[in-house]
């Protein structure tokens, strides 16, 4: 599709860099991938099963380990069609890595838990500039629990246009008679919670550590567990590109690469009120770009 970015597929193998058998439901399908055919014993990578009807409804029944992470989570029950999408993504062991073809990195808790501090610092400027996904919550599934703990959210929203969409790139860019009409200027409220529960898990840990290093990313809030609520709003202009990188985007001769270009451009900066006290570093405006 012209309105989207890379390619289909793509993307997901980056899950790769933690786990050597991921899998996914959705809709009445699900979904396991094995590059290595040694851990489904199925005869090769992998396998697509629609658990509805047939065979796939059969295989419920008589293979269940194979469903049992996905039963009764967020209501998935394998009766009926997920409406969603569920991955799971279980982490490389150390006996894994050692004869992993795919990588020899190995993800224990700590990491993990690091990296979901690292996405609650970065989750503001990566809602600025994507189309789709407006909202995102971590919610954390204790082993004796029956439901799961939400640790964060972060939501963006249009203060300016609530209801107006983004506009839509046609499949066909030479049918663009002014480019300009795919450009905009907005301000988005980026609106941040950081819920009483993390407070319980290793997650408050990850948030002291981050605050303590001097690695804390740029723009990232490093507060601690009753940090409470946030809400920054980000002036954000977004538009086609003209010219020579439109041309080049419409160059018939890029078919043959299978390349679908689309010259996608983005840049925001953080809005604040003036300080009252003289500016710090942590007061100065913040940007962000984005180049598709």
């Amino acid at each position: 599709s012209r309105g989207k970015v890379g390619r289909f597929g793509v993307g997901f193998n980056a899950v790769y860099h933690l786990t050597d058998v991921p899998s996914f439901v959705s809709g009445e399908h699900i979904v396991y991938f094995d590059p290595h055919i040694i851990n489904l014993q199925c005869g090769d990578g992998g396998f697509r099963l629609c658990f509805t009807k047939g065979s796939g409804k059969e295989r419920v029944r008589t293979n269940p380990n194979l469903f049992a992470p996905y039963r009764e989570l967020f209501g998935c029950d394998f009766d009926k069609p997920y409406k969603g999408t569920l991955f799971r993504l279980p982490l490389r062991t150390s006996a894994q890595a050692a004869t992993s073809q795919i990588s020899k990195i190995v993800y224990d808790d700590k990491e993990v838990w690091a990296l979901f501090e690292l996405l609650r610092t970065e989750i503001d400027e990566m809602l600025l500039f994507l189309k789709n996904v407006k909202h995102v919550e971590l919610h954390y599934w204790p082993v004796d629990s029956t439901t799961s703990q939400p640790l964060f959210r972060c939501t963006r929203t249009d203060a300016t246009s609530p209801s107006r969409a983004l506009p839509a790139v046609p499949r066909d860019l030479s049918l663009i008679k002014d480019p300009n009409e795919f450009s905009f200027v907005t301000v988005y409220t980026i609106a941040s919670e950081l819920c009483p529960a993390v407070a319980n898990t290793p997650l408050a840990a990850a948030i002291a550590a981050a605050a303590a290093s001097e690695d804390v990313p740029a723009g990232g809030s490093a507060t601690g567990p009753d940090g409470g609520k946030t809400a920054v709003q980000w002036l954000v202009c977004q538009g086609l590109g003209q010219g020579r990188a439109l041309a080049f985007a419409r160059d018939p001769s890029l078919a043959k690469y299978e390349l679908s270009l689309v010259p996608w451009g983005g840049a925001a900066v953080r809005l604040a009120p003036a300080p009252a006290a003289p500016a710090t570093d942590m007061d100065k405006p913040v940007a962000a770009a984005a180049v598709a």
